[in-house]
């Protein structure tokens, strides 16, 4: 018996939205697939395996907590599908002599919905597969994609992840809950790799966003959305509470809203180098509903200077370095039986972290990591360019997987493989 572990592929829907497409390794997963299957082996999909966020439709209903019905998710599903057949085929072959785990992470919530369960089972030959929505066990090994202890990621309840809500004058129908990060890729992250192929691969994201706005190839509207994302997370839906900003405080709410001097400072000289700056940002809040705009009039968020967050690895979209991971982890090896833990989410290799127990596969993205020396100094020369962030020179690909052997009684072997 063995299993594997790998996790954020984001597979997205190809030419139906092309500058969204973030996934370019079919060759490989293929290969990789085709090369485990057999009657011993066990497949995770440690989460996000496909990126419904960033596959038309992206329509929403009025009320913010929810997302779309089961019959969208169903039309996302079929272009992930024809956009990446060749990676369902190889699954399919896997999952007919294996068996093929699939948990839903925070970007895959649709593969909650019965029908887009038992479609996925049909395209993968109704071979043997199942769906996790939180987690899995494997011989002692916590398997957990790890969005639900980022509550900007996480559902408010877990267990419960659609609503009921109908339009007036139209029967009920029942809808995804959008959790925050959903909500901030479809209103500010999307926009923005549309523009800037790299925002994808670029972590962690808010150095790049203080860059952009310094340089000014970021706008007040992008800033609304980040310090809005900032602020709001954790913040249930059911907890808001609805207020209304006059011009003034809707440019103090954001430029005041990040509590660190570097942003600060840098927003300030924007304001006042930068005539259209305000404009933008109070055009943007006023998008905003008032429940949003109550949440822009509410405590700071904190960053770091100039944007360089200290401390340990990032959670999606590279904005937070909290030790969330560990803590997590933490708790799930206390459980009893429970000897290793691994997750997906962050995008970031763990490598036997908390003496051995600790494991993340990352994502097969490829990823301009901002810390490496060769970047760092081609930004100590020209600084954090346009032409440095897409230049795929120093993009690196990183595909793992998590390789776990029973070994009874004793604790099972586990180890990081690179594909």
């Amino acid at each position: 018996m063995i299993g594997y572990v790998i996790s954020d592929l984001h597979i997205g829907g190809g030419d139906a939205d092309k500058a969204l497409e973030d996934f370019f390794q079919d060759e490989q997963l293929v290969q990789f697939v085709d090369s485990v299957r057999g009657p011993d082996a066990t497949m995770f999909i440690n989460g996000d395996f496909i990126d419904f966020a960033q596959i038309p439709p992206y329509d929403v209903p009025a009320p913010c907590h929810l997302l779309w019905p089961e019959s969208v998710s169903l039309q996302k599903l079929e272009r992930a599908y024809q956009a990446h057949r060749p990676c369902f085929e190889a699954l399919q072959r896997f999952a007919a002599s294996s068996e093929l785990v699939i948990l839903i992470g925070n970007h895959d919530l649709d593969l909650g919905w019965p029908g887009v369960q038992q479609r996925m089972a049909t395209l993968l030959g109704n071979g043997r597969v199942r769906f996790e929505l939180r987690s899995a066990v494997y011989h002692g090994v916590h398997i957990e994609h790890g969005h639900e202890f980022t509550p900007e990621n996480g559902l408010e309840h877990p267990e419960v992840w659609k609503h009921t809500w109908a339009e007036p004058g139209r029967p009920a129908v029942e809808y995804l809950e959008r959790v925050w990060g959903t909500d901030f890729m479809l209103h500010f992250y999307n926009d923005l790799e549309r523009r800037y192929p790299f925002a994808d691969n670029a972590k962690p994201m808010v150095t790049v966003a203080f860059h952009g706005l310094r340089q000014r190839w970021i706008g007040g509207r992008e800033i609304v959305r980040l310090v809005l994302f900032l602020k709001r997370r954790g913040i249930p839906w059911s907890g808001l509470s609805s207020a209304l900003l006059s011009d003034d405080e809707k440019v103090n709410s954001v430029i005041d809203g990040i509590d660190d001097r570097d942003w600060q400072t840098m927003l300030e000289e924007r304001r006042r180098s930068d005539s259209a700056f305000a404009s933008e940002i109070q055009a943007a809040v006023n998008e905003l509903s008032p429940d949003e705009q109550a949440i822009l009039a509410g405590k700071s968020a904190p960053l770091g200077a100039a944007g360089e967050l200290p401390g340990e690895p990032s959670a999606t979209l590279g904005l937070f370095r909290d030790g969330r991971e560990h803590r997590a982890a933490r708790e799930r090896l206390a459980q009893p039986g429970i000897t290793h833990v691994v997750f997906g989410h962050t995008h970031e290799v763990v490598d036997g972290d908390l003496d051995g127990a600790l494991f993340n596969p990352g994502s097969w993205i490829p990823a301009i990591d901002l810390s490496s020396e060769t970047v760092k100094a081609k930004r100590a020369k020209d600084g954090l360019t346009l032409d440095l962030l897409n230049d795929q020179t120093c993009w690196v690909t990183d595909r793992r997987a998590v390789e776990i052997r029973p070994d009874l009684p004793h604790r099972a072997r586990v180890q990081l493989l690179n594909i």
